[in-house]
């Protein structure tokens, strides 16, 4: 799989809004306060702290994904649309 600059630009754009995000989310907040957000993330997806850890490492990583998923499938209809108009 060829991985161009845009594609990989919408991945990096991604986990970069990701991070900011949660770095935002504690910005000023104490040990107590981490552990009780973490714990309670935890808790909505059935589990304690460390799940709760998880499910926050995991965000930057999907939103990058999904950024690049996007740019994907959008230069591919592109790319489609343009051959069909060619080849009309």
């Amino acid at each position: 799989m060829k991985v161009e600059k845009e594609e990989a630009i919408a991945g990096a754009t991604g986990a970069g809004i990701g991070v900011a995000g949660v770095g935002i989310g504690v910005m000023g907040a104490n040990a107590a306060a981490m552990t009780g957000g973490l714990a309670a993330t935890g808790a909505v997806v059935g589990g304690g702290m460390a799940l709760g850890i998880v499910a926050v490492a995991a965000t930057p990583l999907v939103l990058g994904a999904t950024g690049f998923a996007a740019v994907k499938v959008y230069k591919k209809y592109k790319n489609n649309k343009r051959d069909r108009k060619e080849g009309n």
